[in-house]
């Protein structure tokens, strides 16, 4: 388990924050909790076919009209 967090200093509708996997997860193996950013295993991962895991993690931080996007580039290398 792998956490990410955003923190936006607004509160209530424009302090909210998202997280979504925006690329990467081409097979469907990890799964993030959209309100908390907790990444999970999600199938069962097989290191004779694949060592590294690398993939990208959009936040969404709401504000008044608009919001922004950060993408995380994470790399999980299995040992």
């Amino acid at each position: 388990m792998l956490q990410v967090k955003a923190v936006d200093i607004d509160e209530g509708w424009n302090g909210r924050v998202e997280y979504r996997l925006a690329s990467g997860d081409d097979q469907h193996q990890f799964v993030v909790d959209s309100q908390l950013g907790t990444l999970l295993v999600a199938a069962p991962l097989d290191r004779e076919q694949v060592n590294i895991y690398s993939f990208c993690i959009r936040t969404c931080i709401f504000s008044v009209g608009h919001f922004l996007l950060f993408t995380l580039q994470l790399n999980l290398i299995k040992t």
